[in-house]
């Protein structure tokens, strides 16, 4: 993981901050990410995207 946040984060980009402060994504989850990119030889562009279209209702709730 590199830089995810940084102190200033919560002026400059409001909206952003509360996706970092809410972001969850459960272990099991995490897990068969890793698979598709480690053992499936997926990209991890191509697995976040899939992620993020399978999961639209969670990470909208985090921006509100």
């Amino acid at each position: 993981i590199w830089k995810y946040s940084w102190a200033g984060m919560k002026d400059k980009w409001p909206v952003a901050y509360k996706v970092a402060k809410a972001y969850t994504v459960d272990t099991d989850e995490l897990n068969k990410m890793s698979g598709e990119i480690d053992l499936g030889g997926k990209t991890p562009e191509d697995v976040a995207a899939a992620w993020i279209a399978a999961h639209e209702a969670d990470w909208k709730a985090w921006a509100q």
